[in-house]
């Protein structure tokens, strides 16, 4: 096992970190309240994807577990699941 630690830049030089979340499948989910999206990130290719809020100025920052697990947008008019 590496013992390291490794550091992967967010994918827009102004981003803002806020919260994080890591899912039982190790792939880290965190908000950026700056570029306003949710990212995914897996550790193993290293590459992020965002997923941008509908909501112009929204600021996302808060992070709940169940949005992590489910991974997707919900259909529904209430945002993500």
């Amino acid at each position: 096992m590496n013992k390291a630690w490794k550091v992967w830049s967010l994918p827009k030089a102004k981003s803002g970190c806020y919260a994080v979340y890591v899912d039982d499948k190790d792939k880290v989910w965190l908000t950026d309240f700056i570029a306003n999206a949710i990212l995914r990130f897996d550790p193993v290719t290293e590459k992020f994807e965002s997923f941008p809020s509908d909501r112009r100025g929204a600021s996302v920052r808060q992070l709940q577990a169940g949005v992590a697990k489910c991974g997707a947008p919900n259909p529904a008019p209430t945002g993500w699941w």
